[in-house]
């Protein structure tokens, strides 16, 4: 796993919790980092259809960074929706799809819903196991 260290110096980060739907550099402290991270959902909404994948990939970014925070309540909405958007989009047995799953998985392991998350898991890694054998 790379990690990042936080632009004051200090902590590490995983690069999994890295926000890659903006343009703003890392080095920039996480507040005024958060503004855009925010503002790319309401880009891609207002520029692109509502089912479209990037609005999918922004809003699971912006639900990463929420759970990052640990603020789980605004994170869980918006890995339902992006998992929704994706679901539509893409079609239900697609990996992105499976990508949605297991970054929302995430959510319910931390907050103490082990069961929710397995079965999370269990649906995306049978989405990649028939993706995988549909095209191999």
């Amino acid at each position: 796993m790379t990690f990042w260290r936080t632009a004051d110096g200090g902590r590490l980060v995983p690069s999994s919790r890295v926000i890659t739907s903006c343009s703003v550099p890392l080095q920039v402290p996480l507040p005024n980092r958060l503004l855009p991270a925010r503002a790319a959902p309401r880009l891609y909404e207002k520029s692109l259809e509502s089912n479209h994948p990037y609005l999918a990939m922004s809003l699971n970014n912006l639900a990463g960074l929420y759970q990052a925070q640990g603020r789980y309540a605004e994170a869980e909405p918006l890995y339902e929706r992006a998992l929704a958007i994706a679901k539509k989009a893409l079609g239900p047995e697609r990996p992105d799809v499976a990508t949605a799953l297991e970054n929302y998985a995430a959510l319910p392991r931390e907050t103490g819903r082990s069961e929710d998350a397995r079965e999370m898991e269990a649906r995306a890694r049978a989405v990649r196991a028939k993706h995988a054998a549909e095209n191999p």
